[in-house]
């Protein structure tokens, strides 16, 4: 690798300095105002080129998809060049800059996406100047929902990023040095200029990032210079002195680990700083945030933490780590870590037991809307540490003197942590019992100790508990019935918030609006996922009295229906029924492939109608018509793909959000999208209690929907859902649920319409569904709990009694 000292001195201190010193000048001049102003419209409160769509198109995303797509083509050629040195000889030789040229491009960019997360400047079209309401503020080290996200300047970073490639030039003396060096120029200057235009952007913002890329960049050139000279040391023995053989073959020890080779507490320790530092952002920003960093307590606060932080860390690698686990755990460990941290830092959401059981039963056609670029690009920097873990040689120790030095460095550690602790005790100790979501965002000891926690929970669950007894209540002699139909829609993220009939701002529910639903604006949820949700929502036990295991041991009330004489079944366009069907009918309509309705992954839900009318017209043909419930799963307004979840003529509240990855997009596309969803879950609805009106001539009809539980949209720096039920905000906890009864059932039932319309400004939460469809249903168990059930009080004088009391003795005798 043919860069001097010199080339150094110019690249890695000279010009990132110069440019520094620029962006401070432009800030404190005035020089930002008044390059702003120029593009800003007094008369129009804003910068008219930001929504100038073929400018966002071309030069916005585009643009930034070229760059990625020139790293992704690098990355390929790095990588044939490790692996196919047979095919390809030139190439095996370059390898070091090769490399260079692919961390250089990537790290730029990632730095400058994390400092956006921990700082409060805002974009120009934010401040109150410039048609915003923000005030202008430079503080750092502040939490997600307090960041301006605006600084430094992300696509001008995407630009000065190919300063790699002018460098990767020079180093292998390729005459085309200076065209890649004006590329990287033409490129930084053209994207820092159309987001100046477009007011997202300060000068300052963009000279930052790109002192930024040019310093990293160069680093990274740095970095493989020295691996370079350590990996060749034997060439330079011969001409230097004793001091430089000394620093040559340590370098070359280091780096490649081939000449003495790593001992393996080193590389557990290496391993643990890195996912310390480079894994854990959001949670050391929570800990950090609001302290003075110009007084010492802070800095010995932080520093005693991650000390502590990294002894207890190396405690339990350390205990589990033999010889031959080494390399396999610490991948596992590394990558785990990886993609945890960077779904905490995008998302604001917490590794919990119930998060990871979340993620464990989502399937494929859901995981997939959180793949995005920026993902593999985090991701694709975990395989330079991961090269080194593999490729690296261990040093090989007899037992004893291996069983010795372990023990010694844990015992090391042992000390270390204890002292870091009794330093920052009081104070760490208040903080996690502050801020609960701390310890949910420590990676990886939060997917760890929630994957234990489920293990332990299954365990338990293995056990079934016996059927509680159930019966119909006999019908009084001449009274006449016909068959019910008892469509329950399970909703999918949907929060109270956002729906219209609940006050929103918006009429996100025009449809239902016009028809005669009863509406429960003030309802609670089990839990803030599915996973936790459903199987509570449909027990006995409910939030109120919440034991996972005895929920997961005893039957659903589906189940027991069945076992009441109701043909029960679930019809899902989601991700399954999360064990409350089990046993029961199901039908996967997301697998179905109709053109109106369904493209790529997923179906649109009104797939669930299309179900739901074959169906009924099965029955039909096999007559006798007997009592049915029917549980339909939409995907409702499951996140982050908002914008798949409703056709395009209900696109109404612009700009919407299209893109999977919700950090592209503004808070206020985000809601948009968000809207846009609840729209059409108004049409799903209105176009079911249609259908059912067509049914009540040969059923009881009625229809309950409630959501399993609500989402964040950046109220507090969150976004989606599963944050712990204890430190839950309302926006997760708060759904909509509403009731459709027509005159005929509820003449039937003997169920006063007027007396439940008035009840329902009342609170209630999922806990009162499985009495009051017990009560519905006119079924009786132990289980049932006149309290709970939102129904009893409104059933008219000579009505049937749901009383479960003649049961008790009975489930005491079982």
């Amino acid at each position: 690798m043919s860069l001097s000292a010199r080339f150094f001195r110019l690249h890695l201190l000279l010009i990132p300095c110069l440019l520094a010193s620029l962006a401070l000048l432009a800030q404190r001049s005035g020089l930002d105002l008044t390059l702003a102003r120029l593009f800003y419209a007094d008369a129009a409160h804003g910068f008219p080129m930001h929504d100038w769509p073929w400018l966002e198109l071309f030069g916005h995303h585009l643009a930034k998809s070229a760059v990625t797509l020139i790293w992704l083509s690098l990355l390929a050629i790095a990588i044939i060049s490790q692996y196919w040195r047979q095919w390809q000889p030139r190439l095996a030789s370059r390898r070091p800059a090769l490399w260079a040229a692919v961390a250089g491009m990537a790290l730029g960019p990632l730095l400058v996406v994390w400092l956006k997360e921990i700082n409060t400047h805002h974009c120009p079209w934010d401040l109150a100047g410039f048609g915003g309401s923000a005030a202008f503020s430079s503080d750092w080290f502040v939490s997600r929902a307090e960041a301006g996200h605006c600084f430094p300047g992300g696509h001008a970073a995407s630009g000065f990023s190919l300063i790699a490639l002018y460098f990767l030039a020079r180093a292998l003396d390729l005459p085309q040095a200076r065209r890649w060096l004006w590329l990287a120029l033409g490129a930084g200057c053209s994207f820092s200029l159309l987001r100046m235009a477009q007011g997202a952007h300060f000068l300052s913002h963009n000279l930052w990032a790109a002192a930024i890329c040019w310093g990293l960049a160069a680093f990274s050139f740095k970095c493989a210079s020295l691996f370079e000279r350590g990996r060749f040391a034997a060439a330079y023995l011969s001409r230097s002195s004793d001091a430089r053989q000394r620093m040559l073959l340590r370098i070359d020890a280091f780096l490649t680990g081939k000449a003495h080779g790593q001992q393996t507490e080193t590389l557990i320790l290496l391993t643990v700083l890195l996912i310390l530092l480079f894994a854990n952002a959001p949670f050391w920003q929570g800990l950090l945030a609001g302290r003075d960093w110009q007084e010492w307590a802070t800095w010995r606060f932080a520093i005693a933490s991650f000390v502590a932080l990294a002894a207890l860390h190396y405690l339990v690698i350390g205990l589990l780590a033999t010889r031959l686990l080494l390399r396999p755990l610490l991948a596992v460990l590394l990558i785990v870590a990886m993609l945890a941290g960077y779904h905490i830092r995008r998302y604001g959401v917490v590794i919990d037991p119930a998060m990871l059981r979340n993620v464990l039963q989502t399937d494929w056609r859901e995981a997939r809307e959180l793949l995005n670029p920026d993902l593999l690009l985090f991701m694709a920097l975990a395989l330079v540490p991961l090269f080194y873990l593999w490729r690296v040689r261990l040093v090989v120790r007899p037992p004893r003197q291996a069983v010795l030095v372990r023990g010694a460095s844990l015992l090391l550690a042992l000390l270390a942590g204890s002292a870091a602790l009794l330093v920052s005790f009081q104070d760490f100790g208040s903080a996690m019992r502050s801020h609960k979501a701390l310890r949910y965002q420590l990676t990886p000891g939060n997917v760890v100790w929630s994957l234990a926690r489920l293990a332990v929970g299954t365990v338990h669950a293995q056990s079934v508990a016996p059927l509680a007894p159930v019966r119909r209540q006999p019908r009084p002699a001449g009274m006449p019935r016909k068959p019910m139909l008892l469509v329950m829609v399970v909703g999918e993220t949907l929060r109270a918030a956002n729906f219209g009939l609940n006050g929103y701002a918006r009429m996100t529910t025009p449809e239902l609006a016009g028809l005669p639903v009863i509406n429960f604006p003030h309802v609670t949820a089990c839990g803030t996922s599915t996973a936790v949700s459903l199987p509570c929502m449909f027990s006995a036990f409910g939030r109120a009295d919440y034991d996972e295991s005895k929920i997961r041991s005893h039957e659903s009330l589906l189940q027991l229906l069945a076992r009441a004489g109701y043909r029960v079944g679930w019809l899902d366009n989601q991700s399954g029924c999360k064990g409350v069907c089990d046993g029961l009918e199901f039908v996967d309509l997301g697998q179905r492939r109709d053109a109106g309705l369904c493209a790529g992954e997923h179906c649109l839900d009104e797939i669930l109608l299309t179900g739901l009318r074959e169906q009924l017209q099965a029955d039909a043909e096999g007559r006798p018509i007997v009592d049915r419930v029917v549980v339909l799963h939409p995907l409702g307004n499951h996140g982050p793909a908002y914008h798949r979840r409703y056709p395009a003529a209900f696109a109404r509240y612009r700009p919407a959000c299209n893109d999977d990855d919700l950090g592209k997009c503004t808070r206020q596309e985000i809601v948009n999208a968000y809207d846009n969803a609840v729209l059409y879950t108004d049409h799903l609805l209105a176009r079911l209690i249609a259908f059912l009106q067509t049914q009540a001539a040969e059923r009881d009809v009625a229809l309950l929907y409630v959501s399993d539980h609500g989402e964040s949209l950046g109220e507090y720096g969150l976004f989606l859902h599963g944050v712990p039920q204890a430190i839950a905000p309302r926006e997760q906890l708060e759904v909509p649920m509403l009731w459709w009864l027509p005159a005929a059932t509820a003449r039937r039932l003997q169920l006063d319409t007027a007396c439940l319309r008035a009840r329902s400004a009342g609170r209630y939460s999922h806990d009162n569904l499985y009495s009051s469809l017990l009560g519905l249903l006119e079924v009786q168990t132990p289980g049932y709990r006149r309290e709970r059930d939102m129904l009893a009080d409104c059933r008219r004088p000579g009505s049937v009694s749901i009383s479960s009391a003649g049961l008790a003795g009975e489930a005491g005798r079982q």
